[in-house]
């Protein structure tokens, strides 16, 4: 598979888009907003993997073929305080200061709603992001998948040596 391609699949995948071709990505990532579900996905990408990645909204039906490949599935999660602050952040580029999006309290509940979600998807590998970068995360995907497969080296060599 040639790297192109698969930063192409990723791109066209980013932010829950075209969910019919999810069956072709070896990865599919989950989330809250402003979690790293993006960054994620092209750093996998660069590295050789096809990946498709979809928000976590409370009160939104995900697509029903998020469910169809849960051994694909990569949960992502983070403190809420720290969820916050990135979200206040990102307000702030904005010029708002103020913002449900952003209040400590409606993030503590989305945060436990969504994890109550993952909990009833089992099969789904679920990362906390809170206090690591793309590359401590990837590294935890990168285990995960090596103790999935039995195997002790899942990505191409060329690959492994970006990490």
């Amino acid at each position: 598979m040639d790297l192109m391609d698969c930063i192409e699949f990723t791109r066209r995948m980013d932010d829950g888009i075209n969910p019919r071709e999810w069956g072709e990505a070896d990865l599919i990532i989950v989330g809250p907003s402003r979690a790293g579900k993006t960054p994620l996905s092209f750093y996998l990408g660069l590295r050789g993997f096809k990946v498709a990645n979809y928000p976590i909204v409370i009160g939104e039906d995900p697509p029903p073929e998020l469910f169809e490949w849960p051994e694909k599935v990569i949960a992502l999660t983070i403190q809420p305080e720290r969820l916050s602050f990135i979200r206040q952040q990102r307000m702030r580029q904005f010029g708002r200061s103020e913002s449900t999006y952003s209040d400590i309290n409606e993030v503590r509940q989305e945060i436990n709603e969504i994890e109550r979600f993952y909990k009833r998807n089992p099969r789904w590998f679920v990362v906390d992001t809170t206090n690591s970068g793309l590359e401590e995360t990837a590294g935890e995907i990168f285990r995960h998948m090596d103790m999935q497969s039995g195997k002790d080296n899942i990505m191409p060599a060329q690959m492994r040596g970006f990490i």
